[in-house]
């Protein structure tokens, strides 16, 4: 005979199963820890479950919560993933408009909907699009449009690889090593045959660096930096850790290239042009670079269309207050605070998580040639250019991520509160 406390331990233990398996599918879709945090526990009361406690790992979540008489406690693996925009968007907003009462098979109903969605765009077009936004690197960082054309060839080649080797499942940081030398050594070998053929070189830090610049894990940065802010510290170091792994398997490959070339990755200096030409390649530039990686991140048409705008007047006054003598950390402060805000205005019109906003615009202002350049030159021994390189890049992050949080405050998200 079942009672009716064994009856609610059952209940109990279904719904907290489906509840983790839908924080878990956040997760992989690129969210931060207390954005899946506040969704499981929001979907834990409308679900009629009381004390729910969660807690949240880089590679799991563990939970627990009360259904009448019955309790359920349960841990929950969560795998590598991938930074998917139009998922994260979905599950979001099911967590914050589902009906008051809801079942535990109503959102395994919608969790299974949601992961049977089919990547909103084909391979072909992220690795164009990539390889674009590579380009637009260049631009931003000084390069001529030679070393532009070339860097997108290497990261276009770079993207093809790694959506190969991904299907294959290799190892995440054996794939950054390997696309990073593909990208890099493909840019290389395109600098030797177009300098033989009369075309100047002679920017290559910022040609060879933005090659690679797309495998930069500003996403895994980015979450786990807010993480912390909002005290997510185990979720946050797990996601520290790998991003910067990652980003040192990617330098790697990048160094292998720099010795076997000989390639010079010493900051390039600005191009002379007028201040009209400047401000609409600066302006197009950003615009290719943030759009370019909305698309990698599979935002939808619309996203990517106002991610590049965004992204494109905000660096441009970020760029702007920096030719006017303002340091650069706190001009990526006030562009990232702008971000933040248009990211707010944008998810209360559009329904669009903001994460999924503002990484791709902070992304093209992420000082990655500033973070290749110390890997690189410590591992040549040039140990000050190294830390000058490392302290500049790192007290640019950190403003841009204050920034960022600065603008949450300030137009605080309420649809989970």
């Amino acid at each position: 005979m079942i009672t009716s406390a064994n009856a609610d331990d059952q209940i109990a233990a279904e719904t907290l199963e489906t509840i983790l398996r839908f924080g878990s599918a956040m997760l992989e879709s690129g969210t931060t820890a207390y954005r899946a945090h506040r969704a499981m526990t929001l979907l834990a009361g409308k679900c009629g479950c009381a004390a729910p406690a969660f807690a949240i790992s880089h590679d799991s979540i563990a939970g627990a919560l009360k259904f009448g008489a019955g309790r359920g406690s349960l841990i929950q693996g969560v795998g590598a993933g991938s930074v998917n925009a139009e998922r994260l968007t979905m599950l979001d907003k099911f967590a914050a408009e589902a009906p008051a009462r809801l079942t535990a098979s109503t959102v395994a109903a919608r969790l299974q909907d949601v992961n049977g969605q089919p990547p909103r765009y084909r391979p072909i077009l992220v690795i164009v699009s990539v390889g674009l936004a590579s380009g637009a690197f260049a631009l931003l960082n000084s390069a001529g449009l030679v070393e532009a054309a070339q860097a997108s060839v290497g990261a276009g080649l770079g993207q093809a690889l790694r959506v190969h080797l991904g299907r294959r499942r290799v190892s995440p940081y054996s794939i950054a090593a390997l696309c990073a030398l593909l990208a890099a050594g493909s840019y290389a070998i395109l600098a030797l045959i177009t300098s033989r053929l009369g075309a100047e070189n002679s920017r290559d830090a910022a040609g060879v660096v933005s090659s690679v610049l797309f495998l930069v894990p500003g996403f895994p940065l980015l979450t786990a930096l807010l993480d912390l802010l909002e005290q997510q510290t185990s979720a946050a170091t797990g996601r520290l850790v790998y991003g910067m792994t990652y980003f040192i398997s990617a330098a790697i490959g990048l160094s292998v290239v720099t010795a076997a070339f000989d390639l010079d990755l010493s900051r390039p200096t600005p191009t002379d042009l007028g201040t009209m030409a400047v401000l609409v390649i600066r302006g197009a530039a950003t615009f290719v670079g943030a759009s370019g990686f909305a698309v990698l991140f599979g935002s939808a048409p619309h996203a990517v269309l106002a991610t590049g705008l965004i992204s494109a007047a905000a660096n441009l006054v970020r760029l702007g207050l920096y030719d006017a003598g303002v340091a650069l950390a706190p001009a990526s402060f006030v562009a990232a605070f702008l971000i933040g805000l248009a990211a707010s205005a944008l998810r209360t019109r559009w329904g669009q998580a903001r994460i999924v906003m503002t990484v791709p615009c902070l992304i093209v202002m992420i000082p990655g040639l500033y973070a290749f350049q110390f890997m690189v030159l410590f591992n040549h021994g040039r140990l000050t250019n190294a830390l000058e390189a490392a302290a500049s890049g790192t007290f640019v992050i950190g403003a841009m991520v204050i920034g960022l949080v600065t603008a949450r405050s300030v137009a605080p998200d309420r649809s989970q509160n």
